[in-house]
């Protein structure tokens, strides 16, 4: 769970709380398990758990893609861009899988790559 929202004060228990996650995977598939797991386990916790009137909670989820996971070919034009770079100043490229971020998005999408000197 990355942020959890809910009550306006330290000593009542509120009575609605909102969660935000993320859910990751190079494998769409296992994604897919990881979202489906979540979502078992906040019904399950809704339906066995009840307060002192015996009332029972509700669960309310709705998600969404923000973005695919990718690999960059190896003729990829900023994949060579970057190689050429790397080997300009002295050094060897290294290729690895990543955890991605934003930074790498800018790379899938195309845009400008910009090599920077310090």
């Amino acid at each position: 769970m990355g942020v959890i929202t809910g009550g306006e004060a330290t000593n009542v228990v509120t009575d609605r709380v909102t969660l935000k996650a993320e859910a990751r995977s190079h494998d769409s598939a296992f994604r897919a398990r990881i979202i489906r797991e979540i979502e078992r386990s906040f019904d399950r916790a809704a339906k066995e758990i009840r307060n002192a009137f015996g009332k029972r909670g509700a669960v309310k989820i709705t998600g969404r893609l923000d973005y695919e996971s990718f690999k960059l070919s190896e003729d990829e034009s900023c994949v060579i861009a970057a190689d050429q770079a790397i080997r300009a100043i002295g050094a060897e490229p290294y290729r690895a899988v990543t955890n991605g971020g934003l930074d790498a998005l800018v790379f899938a999408c195309g845009c400008e790559l910009r090599i920077c000197s310090a």
